[in-house]
């Protein structure tokens, strides 16, 4: 915070800073929400679609001194089970 009081703000990226598919965050979702037998259903590609995500977090890393604490999967589990304590606060 003292880095975006000293005026170096801007947009950072917050995530894992690994590498992940469209099927692993929806495979933590799913698993989050205790839907073992659902499976996605999958439209045909189109040009430029993005199959892997990738987040550079370096800007966050070292302006803000800030790094991962949580897999994705820890952190996907977190935020469903406060939205799932929170329905008013959506």
């Amino acid at each position: 915070m003292t880095a975006l009081a000293k005026g170096e703000g801007g947009v950072f990226n917050i995530a894992s800073g690994k590498e992940s598919s469209d099927y692993e965050i929806f495979a933590a979702v799913r698993g989050a929400l205790g839907l073992s037998g659902v499976e996605p259903h999958y439209a045909p590609k189109r040009p430029g679609e993005v199959e892997h995500i990738l987040l550079d977090i370096g800007k966050a890393a070292t302006q803000l001194g800030w790094k991962p604490a949580l897999t994705l999967q820890e952190g996907i589990r977190r935020t469903t089970e406060w939205f799932q304590a929170n329905p008013r606060k959506r």
